[in-house]
């Protein structure tokens, strides 16, 4: 069924693409919940959400003019990459990430502490000594340095998780990354980072969890695999 889809579609784009302008722009328009969808799922607070939506049209129209069933996907999803690729030039052209000041304050007496305690131990502190004298649990601590790198654009980590999105644009993709994290419940989120930002183990984090090594390797596949939905738009 969905191999005749796809004929019944190739079909109608060719037909299109025959007659002209006018008849992309309609078989566009049947289209347009693709560039809809792919603003939702776009954390677009870090660019007006009209923008989006009319530069991922042009993504839709590049689609239509590039589409050919013998990439092996279906057209829904080499839109959506083109679609998303449009969004993504349309931020790395627009003006830095704004950090909320609270972030930048944060920021500033991680970094203070930090060279104080490089200088009084003669190496980098670790994170939990960091923690100590800030005073705050090492785990919150790593979540927020973590989310300072993200919203600046300067980490190289959480690269485990990046990988479970198919896209090889890492800077925004970390931002969306973060974006739909944001949205896991507290307990996962606090699964992700210590299972991928602090390197634990499945027992260690199910220990520090209190939950057993069978729960936690069931809820880590659970959150992979929202997380893949939420990128691929399933949700």
């Amino acid at each position: 069924m969905r191999q005749d889809a796809t004929q019944a579609f190739t079909q109608k784009l060719l037909n299109a693409r025959l007659q002209g302008k006018q008849a992309m722009q309609v078989l566009a328009e049947d289209h347009l919940p693709l560039v809809a969808a792919s603003v939702r799922r776009f954390p677009w607070h870090y660019k007006e959400k009209e923008e989006l939506y009319q530069q991922g049209c042009i993504g839709l129209m590049k689609a239509l003019a590039r589409y050919d069933p013998g990439y092996g996907v279906a057209f829904s999803t080499f839109a959506t990459a083109l679609i998303l690729g449009e969004m993504k030039m349309l931020c790395r052209l627009d003006t830095p990430i704004h950090i909320p000041r609270s972030d930048r304050e944060l920021r500033n007496r991680i970094r203070q502490t930090t060279d104080k305690l490089a200088l009084s131990l003669g190496r980098e502190p670790t994170v939990q000594e960091l923690a100590s004298v800030l005073r705050t649990d090492p785990s919150e601590l790593t979540l927020a340095m973590e989310s300072i790198s993200i919203a600046s654009g300067n980490t190289t980590s959480g690269q485990a998780l990046i990988e479970l999105l198919p896209d090889q644009d890492r800077w925004i993709d970390r931002m969306l990354l973060r974006d739909m994290i944001s949205r896991l419940s507290p307990p996962d989120q606090k699964l992700l980072l210590l299972r991928f930002r602090l390197g634990k183990t499945q027992v260690e984090t199910a220990r520090v969890l209190g939950m057993s090594q069978v729960q936690v390797s069931r809820r880590e596949s659970l959150v992979k695999e929202q997380l893949r939905k939420a990128w691929m738009c399933d949700e």
